[in-house]
């Protein structure tokens, strides 16, 4: 299990720079558009050399859907019972399933089979759930969630609530200041990326339009196209690298405990 969340926090490091990377060239070429972490990949890891790397991704994010179950199953980061510890346990589990498909899709992009993307995956699901009795309802209240969990992300960023598991005692203090820096501006990237498509589900599911509905592209190329866009996509951008350094250094320095 240690082994399998290290790799883990490499892989989903390394994506979250691709994804910033693709996103930081596309402020300064109009022709580049953002792309979500599928099409980021895609775009990115191309050849011989790039389906090896894809490959070493989607084992490490499939280690880290393992790691995330079993991370709820035993609560291993110890938070214990009632609503915050149920609350991050679901959260453990969602980000093991969404791992896990994301790995799956990175399997099917090195095999070479047709998918659609996750942009059209998402449009697909919020009409299927809107189209059910009180479903935009419940797409407006699963927005409202994802707006929360952006909120938390923009908390954690104010009160310096980075990872409290990270070790950072063999480093010099000024590298220690470094890497809670570029956590706290990942955090701050992320929550107005995931409050934006928050936004994007409430106001298709009021206005009963579910191709509104934004993913992580989607969302990032909304960004662009705005008025200071670049600008604040660049930031987004830089933002989404910064998290992914974050999590190479979590690979190395992050207590893993099991029981």
């Amino acid at each position: 299990m240690d082994a399998a969340a290290r790799l883990g926090h490499v892989a989903t490091g390394s994506v979250y720079i691709i994804v910033g990377v693709v996103a930081a060239l596309a402020c300064f070429d109009a022709r580049l558009r953002p792309l979500g972490t599928q099409g980021a990949l895609h775009r990115t890891l191309k050849g011989d050399l790039g389906a090896i790397a894809m490959l070493a991704i989607a084992l490490g994010l499939t280690a880290d859907a393992v790691w995330q179950m079993v991370r709820a199953a035993v609560d291993a980061d110890r938070v214990g019972p009632g609503i915050t510890g149920a609350t991050n346990r679901v959260a453990w589990i969602v980000t093991g399933v969404t791992h896990f498909g994301l790995a799956i899709a990175a399997f099917k992009i090195v095999l070479g089979i047709r998918q659609s993307t996750a942009e059209a995956g998402i449009k697909r699901w919020t009409a299927l759930i809107m189209s059910m009795p009180f479903g935009p309802w419940l797409v407006a209240a699963l927005g409202i969630v994802v707006i929360g969990v952006g909120l938390v992300m923009l908390y954690r960023a104010w009160t310096g609530d980075v990872d409290r598991w990270l070790n950072l005692t063999e480093l010099p203090p000024t590298i220690r200041a470094i890497v809670m820096g570029l956590g706290r501006f990942g955090l701050v990237a992320r929550g107005v990326v995931l409050g934006l498509a928050g936004l994007f589900l409430v106001l298709a599911a009021f206005e009963l339009r579910p191709e509104d509905a934004q993913g992580l592209g989607g969302t990032l190329r909304t960004i662009r196209y705005q008025q200071e866009g670049r600008l604040l996509l660049g930031v987004i951008a830089l933002g989404f690298i910064s998290n992914g350094v974050l999590e190479l250094v979590r690979a190395r320095y992050r207590e893993i405990r099991i029981t």
